[in-house]
C-alpha cells in the first residue's frame, strides 16, 4: 500500500520564492545518520536513489533554493523514509519556502498512517511551538534517557527558547552517544558557545576539521564562531575554504561578505554578495546582506540601492521581517526621512516589543520631529525593558536638554557614568559638562572636560572644549595652553585658532592673538566672532583705522548684530575723513 499523504503533496503549496532562515538551526545530515529511530518504510529502501536526491538537495539547499531543495529531499525520503535527519531537513527547507503552515497535516497523517512510530511522533513534535516540546519530550526521556534523538530535539527546542544551560545538558548527552552526527555536533557546539564555553565550542570543531577537512559545515560553523569572537580575518580564511569545497554555498559567501565587512574590504564584501545574488536573485539573506552594506556607505545613492534592496527582501515570502524593518527603518533615518524611519522602526517593535534597542529607535525619530512627551514614553519605555543599557538614557537627557532643563539633564548623564563599564562614556561625559556650563557650574565641568582629555588625549575638539571651560572661568593661561594643544593637535581647527587668540588677548598679548586670530579667520573668513575681536584689536590696541574698519564691516556682513558695531564704523569713517 503506497505511503500516505505523499511526500509532494506539500510542494503544490509552496510560494515561488525561497525565503528566510527557519526558526531551529541544523548542519547537513548525511542520509543515513545514527542512532535514528526505526521507521516503517513502505517499501523496500533505495540507498542509490536516496543518496542521488539528497545530494541533489543538498546542492539546492546550500543555493538557498528552498522549494527545489524540499522537492529533493521528498524524493529522497520517498526512496527511503528511515532517514531520520533528512525529515529534519525537509522541514526546514519547506518552512523556508514559507509553506510551513502545511506541513502539521502532513505528519499529521504520517502519525495516523503509524501510530506506534516514535521517530513519526518526534517529526510532527517538531512542529510544535519549542515550550510544548521540551514539555512533550522531557517525561519521554525518563523511559528511554538513551535516545540520541529526542536528546537533540529537546536541546534543539531548549535553544530557540534561549535556555543554553538546559540544552547543553541535553546535547552533551546526545552528543556522548552520537558524536558524529552533523545536526548533533553543530547544535552541541552551539549550545556550548551560548552557555558560555566559546573554547569548548572551539576545539570541538577544530577537532573535527582536523579530522575530517571536507566536513564543510563544520568549517563554517567554525568561521562562525570566529566571527562571533571578532576574529574576522580567520573566519574570512574558513570560509573560502568552504567555498573551495562547495562554490555555490550561499551561507559561505555570507560570513566571507561579513567577515569583508569587518576587515573594512567593502569591495570584497559586496563582491561575494553580489556572488551570493548570481547564485540565488531572491536569497532573502543575500539580499538584506547587500542592503545592509549599501546603507552603511551612507551616500544618497547608496541609502536609495539599500532602501530597494529592504524592500525588494520584505516583499518576499519568509523574510526576517525583523532584519529588514529595522534596516528599511535605519536607512529612512540617515536619508532624514524621519517619519517613515518611525513606521518601521514600530513595525519592527510589533515583532519584537521587548527590545529595548527598537523601543529607543522609536523615541529618537520622535524626538527628531520635535514630539518630545511621546519621545519621552519611548526612552522610559526603553528603560523599563532594559535598565542597565545606557542609550534611552541619554536620550532622556537629551529631551531636557531641549527643554533648558539642564539639572534634569545631568541627572540622566550621572546614572549612566555609574553604571559599570559606562564610567568613561565620552557622550556622557561631555554633554554633562556642557549643561554644568549651561548653569554656570564651570568647575564641574572642568572636572568631566578633564576626564574627557585623559580618555582622548589627541582630540583636538576636546581640548578646545577644555578651553573654552577655562576662559569661561577667566583663567588665561591654562585656556592658552589648552587651545595650544589642540591646534598642535589640528592646525586646522578655527576653534582652536581663535579660542587662543580670545584668550591670548585677555592676558595682554596681543601681538600672538592677532596671529592667531588671523589664523581663524583664513580658515572661515565669514565667522563674526572672530572678526569683531579682530576689529577690537586693530581698532584699540593697534589703532588701524582701516583694517578695523574693514573687519567691522565683515562681521556686520556676516550677520553679527553687536548694537554698537554700526557706530563705532561710523566714527571710524569719520576719523579717516578727516576734518570737514
Amino acid at each position: 500500500m503506497p505511503r500516505i499523504p505523499s511526500w509532494f503533496v506539500v510542494l503544490a503549496a509552496l510560494a515561488a520564492a525561497p525565503s528566510a532562515r527557519a526558526e531551529d538551526a541544523a548542519g547537513s545530515p548525511p542520509p543515513d545518520g545514527p542512532a535514528a529511530p526505526a521507521e516503517a518504510p513502505a517499501g523496500a529502501p533505495d540507498a542509490g536513489a536516496a543518496r542521488k536526491a539528497f545530494d541533489q538537495a543538498e546542492v539546492l539547499r546550500e543555493e538557498g533554493k528552498w522549494k527545489e531543495a524540499a522537492k529533493a529531499y521528498g524524493k529522497s525520503l520517498d526512496a527511503d523514509e528511515g532517514q531520520f535527519l533528512v525529515h529534519v531537513r525537509y522541514q526546514q527547507v519547506v518552512a523556508l519556502s514559507g509553506a510551513k503552515a502545511e506541513l502539521p497535516a502532513e505528519y499529521d497523517e504520517i502519525v495516523k498512517q503509524r501510530p506506534n512510530d516514535p521517530a513519526a511522533k518526534l517529526h510532527r513534535l517538531r512542529l510544535e511551538p519549542p515550550a510544548v516540546r521540551v514539555a512533550t519530550i522531557a517525561p519521554l526521556l525518563k523511559a528511554k534517557p538513551g535516545d540520541a534523538m529526542m536528546l537533540l530535539e529537546l536541546g534543539r527546542a531548549q535553544l530557540v527558547l534561549g535556555d543554553a544551560p538546559a540544552a547543553k545538558k541535553a546535547l552533551e548527552s546526545a552528543f556522548a552517544i552520537a558524536p558524529t552526527l552533523a545536526d548533533v555536533l553543530t547544535l552541541s557546539c552551539e549550545a556550548l558557545r551560548r552557555a558560555g564555553d566559546v573554547d569548548g565550542a572551539r576545539t570541538r570543531l577544530e577537532n573535527v576539521v582536523k579530522a575530517t577537512p571536507d566536513a564543510y559545515d563544520a568549517v563554517l560553523a567554525l568561521a562562525r564562531l570566529q566571527l562571533a569572537e571578532g576574529k574576522a580575518a580567520e573566519a574570512r580564511e574558513r570560509a573560502e575554504g568552504v567555498l573551495t569545497m562547495r562554490p555555490s554555498y550561499v551561507a559561505a559567501l555570507l560570513v566571507k561578505a561579513e567577515a569583508a565587512s569587518r576587515l573594512d574590504k567593502p569591495e570584497d564584501a559586496r563582491g561575494a554578495l553580489d556572488a551570493a545574488l548570481r547564485i540565488n536573485p531572491e536569497h532573502t539573506d543575500a539580499m538584506l546582506a547587500a542592503a545592509d552594506l549599501a546603507a552603511k556607505v551612507g551616500t544618497k545613492e547608496a541609502l536609495e540601492t539599500g532602501i530597494n534592496l529592504y524592500k525588494k527582501a520584505l516583499a518576499l515570502p519568509g523574510v526576517d521581517q525583523l532584519h529588514g524593518l529595522y534596516g528599511l527603518g535605519w536607512a529612512y533615518e540617515r536619508q532624514g526621512m524621519f517619519k517613515e524611519a518611525g513606521e518601521m522602526y514600530r513595525e519592527a517593535n510589533g515583532l519584537a516589543p521587548s527590545d529595548a534597542g527598537i523601543v529607543n529607535s522609536v523615541g529618537v525619530m520622535l524626538l527628531k520631529q520635535k514630539s518630545f512627551q511621546a519621545s519621552l514614553v519611548q526612552f522610559r519605555k526603553a528603560v523599563d525593558l532594559d535598565p542597565k543599557s545606557p542609550e534611552a538614557y541619554l536620550n532622556i537627557a537629551v529631551v531636557a536638554e531641549q527643554q533648558s532643563d539642564w539639572a534634569e539633564a545631568i541627572k540622566q548623564y550621572q546614572k549612566v557614568l555609574s553604571m559599570k563599564g559606562q564610567e568613561n562614556n565620552v557622550r556622557a561625559l561631555l554633554n554633562c559638562a556642557f549643561d554644568h556650563e549651561a548653569l554656570s557650574q564651570y568647575k564641574k565641568a572642568e572636572e568631566l572636560l578633564v576626564r574627557v582629555r585623559q580618555i582622548r588625549p589627541d582630540d583636538a575638539d576636546v581640548a578646545v572644549f577644555h578651553g573654552d571651560n577655562l576662559f569661561f572661568q577667566k583663567k588665561w593661561k591654562p585656556s592658552v595652553k589648552a587651545y595650544q594643544d589642540a591646534v598642535k593637535l589640528d592646525e586646522k581647527n578655527r576653534f582652536a585658532w581663535r579660542g587662543l587668540g580670545f584668550s591670548l588677548s585677555q592676558d595682554g598679548k596681543t601681538d600672538d592673538a592677532l596671529e592667531a586670530l588671523l589664523k581663524a579667520k583664513a580658515l572661515k573668513p565669514d565667522d563674526p566672532p572672530t572678526l569683531i575681536v579682530l576689529g577690537d584689536i586693530y581698532y584699540l590696541d593697534k589703532q588701524d583705522l582701516q583694517k578695523a574698519l574693514e573687519n567691522y564691516e565683515a562681521y556686520v556682513k556676516a550677520g553679527g548684530t553687536n548694537p554698537d558695531v554700526p557706530t563705532i564704523i561710523e566714527n571710524i569713517k569719520n576719523e579717516l575723513a578727516g576734518p570737514k
